[in-house]
């Protein structure tokens, strides 16, 4: 009788895995993950996390390898069937491994765009000027950049600033609760600090049934008091950035002549803070670019930079960036997995936020010291996990990637007045200008169509679907969407949304209530 049972064990287990291996896509189902005491899946189609065995977990793993034939399983052992029972249980359950195939994504129809493009953008970023007063090695205007173009000299007049102000507005309607935002961009903007003066009075006087928000990004080396006082009274958010210790900061950041700005700029950033006084923790933000050599005595460098600073209130949010290389090479992805499996490795990626942060990697918590300027970053990360969509059977239509509608969140619009869909993607096909308003046929064709045709496939394939980071800036140039650039970025986010989804399952293992204040932020 006990092999008999054992033979409808084994056949019914076989059965389930012809049944999924159809297709041979299982890959594309979930991801297998696991904390330091705990296996689990995270499921495409449900977007379920489920708690495992550890035989179930190296089954749902295996099914990850595409090149590997899932149907070679050793049915007479008693832990593959057991696993593949307790899988079995789940799919008839909780609908795992059934994810549709991705047909299309949301905010595709046209009407929806038209819409949300005449009475929903809630920015306009203003380019000022396409001049700057620092030579950054790392800018995409030094030829040592990949990604290198010419300095511009272009400045916008007030003329088209006053235009772009009344087209934003009119085209807010639907926009009630929200801050009408202009955000002040260069080059650098504070070289236009009379244009940016003019713009904030022209608002004020004509704009009259909204709340204003200014907000500028800045080298913060030519702030003086007068501007500080002025910027600090008109509670404008301003972003610095500064990388470091004047070591780390004066390598890259340099005026023309190849001298280091750390001084001016740490200048600028006080002055700012003596103005804004209670409210520099809510207005003031720190922008950190991270450049090579990526290893922890750097990032240890950086912290202790930002901890000596007792005037600059911890509040301030620090975010990072990257030097940006273009795209993400699959190399950096096995250097980081190295690092990671190796306590002893020394030198860091430049593509997972986790590997400075994490407190449960016992490589960071036993080298490192940092604490403080990865965390906004790392929260984004966390917030997509938490506010991802859960439903009972398997959704039918997936998130457009990370993107936007082009221009609404925050409409770009350079010196000579062209629309582009936010300052992030600087060689995107132009989306309108100034004079004729946006062009929904370009629109429509570049970041619609043709992205989403060359998008679909391989995200057909991806675990990470509706988890996905990745939009327009990451792979859109002048000629309209690069899909080599756009299959390396997407590359480094499944990995670091694997991550982010071991750290936030620790955490909650950890101290759950460590995440609540996650519920909040938008």
């Amino acid at each position: 009788m006990e092999n008999k049972i054992d033979i409808n064990k084994m056949q019914k287990c076989k059965k389930f895995i012809q049944k999924i291996n159809c297709g041979n896509e299982l890959y594309r189902l979930g991801k297998t993950f696991k904390t330091k005491n705990t296996y689990y899946y995270y499921d495409l189609g449900t977007g379920k996390v489920l708690s495992c065995s550890k035989d179930a977990y190296k089954i749902l793993k295996s099914f990850e390898k595409e090149d590997e034939n899932i149907t070679n399983f050793d049915l007479k052992d008693e832990s593959v069937l057991n696993g593949i029972e307790e899988i079995i249980s789940a799919y008839e359950t909780e609908n795992i491994l059934k994810a549709n195939k991705i047909e299309s994504f949301y905010k595709t129809d046209i009407s929806e765009i038209e819409d949300a493009i005449n009475n929903k953008i809630e920015m306009v970023t203003l380019e000022l000027t396409e001049k700057c007063n620092l030579r950054c090695t790392y800018c995409i205007y030094q030829k040592e950049n990949e990604n290198f173009r010419s300095y511009g000299h272009k400045e916008m007049n007030f003329e088209t600033a006053k235009k772009a102000i009344d087209f934003v507005y009119n085209h807010s309607k639907d926009i009630k609760e929200k801050p009408y935002t202009i955000t002040f961009y260069g080059g650098e903007p504070l070289l236009r600090y009379d244009l940016i003066k003019k713009c904030i009075n022209y608002a004020e006087e004509n704009i009259v049934d909204k709340n204003l928000y200014y907000a500028i990004t800045t080298n913060a080396t030519l702030i003086t008091e007068e501007m500080a006082n002025y910027f600090a009274k008109k509670r404008v958010a301003i972003t610095v950035s500064i990388d470091g210790s004047k070591k780390i900061h004066d390598k890259h950041r340099v005026y023309s002549d190849g001298k280091g700005t750390f001084e001016d700029t740490l200048k600028g950033l006080k002055k700012l803070v003596t103005a804004y006084s209670e409210y520099a923790k809510d207005d003031i933000f720190i922008n950190t670019v991270v450049s090579p050599p990526y290893n922890k005595e750097r990032l240890d460098e950086i912290q202790e930079f930002f901890d000596d600073l007792k005037w600059l209130p911890k509040e301030c949010i620090i975010t990072y960036s990257y030097v940006d290389k273009g795209y993400i090479l699959n190399e950096e992805i096995e250097l980081l997995k190295e690092m990671i499996c190796n306590e002893n490795h020394n030198e860091l990626s430049p593509i997972d936020s986790w590997s400075l942060s994490r407190q449960n990697d016992k490589y960071i918590e036993e080298n490192s010291k940092l604490k403080l300027f990865t965390n906004a970053e790392n929260e984004k990360e966390l917030i997509r996990i938490q506010q991802r969509r859960i439903f009972d059977k398997p959704m039918k239509i997936y998130p457009f990637n990370s993107c936007c509608i082009p221009g609404v969140n925050r409409l770009y619009i350079t010196t000579d007045g062209n629309f582009l869909p936010c300052e992030k993607v600087g060689e995107g096909p132009v989306i309108g200008n100034i004079e004729d308003g946006f062009n929904l046929k370009i629109l429509k064709e570049y970041y619609f169509d043709d992205y989403i045709n060359k998008s679909i496939k391989e995200c057909n394939k991806c675990w990470s679907a509706q988890l996905c980071g990745v939009c327009y800036c990451h792979s859109m140039t002048k000629n309209g969407m690069d899909q080599k650039l756009k299959q390396h970025t997407c590359n480094s986010r499944r990995y670091l949304n694997e991550r982010a989804l071991t750290y936030y399952y620790q955490q909650l293992e950890d101290n759950p209530k460590s995440l609540e204040y996650l519920k909040d932020m938008i």
